[in-house]
């Protein structure tokens, strides 16, 4: 029940395919989730790569701005974490900023 055979000349091979698909689709799906849906954090904190996904840039350029002391951030030993209620005013400011010349 529910599992595909791809043919091959001498034996029938079990891919699981559809099984993996189904089990992909109910996770990216919230209504076919059984798993509670996770609420937004007010003070989430980020790693950097998760701050270069966020800003899209490359993590390269997070660092940049680390180095350069451009960007509000912490440390948890030797990893940079941001909180994400603070990186939101640091855009907002830079963008008024920018735009006020």
């Amino acid at each position: 029940m529910g599992v595909l055979f791809r043919y091959s000349p001498r034996i029938l091979v079990h891919t699981g395919a559809f099984r993996e698909n189904k089990m992909r689709n109910e996770r990216s799906n919230p209504k076919g989730s059984r798993a509670p849906q996770r609420a937004p954090v007010a003070n989430e904190i980020w790693t950097v790569s998760m701050l270069a996904r966020y800003l899209r840039c490359h993590p390269s350029t997070v660092y940049r701005l680390l180095k350069r002391g451009q960007i509000p951030a912490f440390k948890i030993g030797s990893d940079w974490r941001f909180q994400k209620s603070v990186i939101d005013g640091w855009l907002k400011k830079a963008t008024i900023d920018s735009i006020n010349g």
